[in-house]
């Protein structure tokens, strides 16, 4: 189902990531323009997806100040969005989540920070229960300084070629990672 191309862009799947892409900016003029056309909005771009036609319309740039550290934000349009959203929930998540740990929550259903910190606990009594009160472990704390803007490409579609058949997801995933240029992803 999920390696199903017509899954990703039927109407109800365009329709659902519509409606979740505009979770906490409906105020936006973007938004309301595209959301009051909305049925006529999403029959374009299902049949501009259908034709194969490129669906991206670049970016809207700009910078913002967050907890002290300038960051350059890249936005795409809304409507791309919302095909960005449609083709994460029905595609790309679906296929992907069975590869992960069980211990990765990060951005998926039913694992936040509560799920994190009870893991984490489990991990810590294990510990404890193995070594005593020895103070010979240690935990390690990562943060990779610009992730997203440093992603290389081509592992990440050989990645994707991996797990998808159908040549048109694989070809929208090439598009969406291409449009940042040779490197990095959006957020």
């Amino acid at each position: 189902k999920y390696q199903d191309f017509y899954n990703f862009c039927s109407y109800e799947s365009l329709y659902k990531a519509s409606r979740k892409s505009a979770n906490g900016v409906r105020w936006k003029e973007s938004v309301q323009r595209y959301r009051l056309n909305l049925f006529a909005n999403l029959f374009s771009t299902r049949k501009d997806l259908i034709n194969g036609k490129d669906v991206r319309q670049g970016f809207i740039e700009f910078i913002i100040i967050e907890r002290g550290k300038l960051r350059r934000i890249r936005s795409v349009h809304f409507r791309e969005r919302v095909v960005q959203k449609s083709f994460c929930s029905n595609a790309l998540c679906p296929i992907m989540t069975y590869n992960l740990i069980k211990d990765n929550g990060a951005s998926q259903k039913g694992k936040g920070t509560h799920f994190a910190h009870k893991r984490l606990l489990s991990a810590l009594k294990d510990y404890y229960n193995k070594n005593g009160k020895s103070n010979e472990g240690y935990i390690l704390i990562i943060d990779y300084k610009s992730y997203f803007d440093s992603i290389m490409h081509e592992p990440l579609k050989e990645l994707v070629r991996r797990y998808f058949i159908d040549d048109r997801l694989i070809k929208l995933a090439d598009d969406f990672t291409d449009a940042f240029g040779e490197r990095g992803l959006g957020l």
